[in-house]
């Protein structure tokens, strides 16, 4: 404009589609399919990718308790709500429920031993 802002009107409409389509990365994992599902489903999406980063797809603090309960019924661990802003993509919180899951498999065997 002629006083130096951005007229934000004049913008182009981001196309967040083709974006998404453009770096899209499939799950390679069964826990990453899981927790891509899971977030297509809480933010109402078609697909997420493992490097996609949740807040960037729409999620907002009462969607990331709704992901972290439903990992808490769906693996039977305790991840902190803090972990999702912490590891917001599908990749890096996948890495971290694995650690859990591999604490739990290792307790309970020490537990039988």
């Amino acid at each position: 404009t002629p006083n130096g802002k951005i007229d934000r009107r004049a913008l182009p409409v981001p196309d967040l589609e083709q974006q998404l389509t453009v770096s899209f990365v499939a799950p390679r994992t069964q826990i990453e399919e899981m927790l891509a599902q899971m977030w297509a489903d809480v933010l109402s999406i078609e697909r997420v990718g493992i490097y996609d980063n949740f807040f960037e797809l729409g999620g907002h603090s009462l969607f990331a308790t709704q992901v972290m309960s439903r990992i808490r019924e769906l693996f039977q661990i305790e991840l902190p709500l803090q972990s999702l802003f912490e590891a917001a993509t599908v990749s890096e919180l996948a890495d971290l429920a694995e650690e859990k899951l591999i604490e739990k498999i290792e307790k309970l065997s020490e537990e039988d031993l």
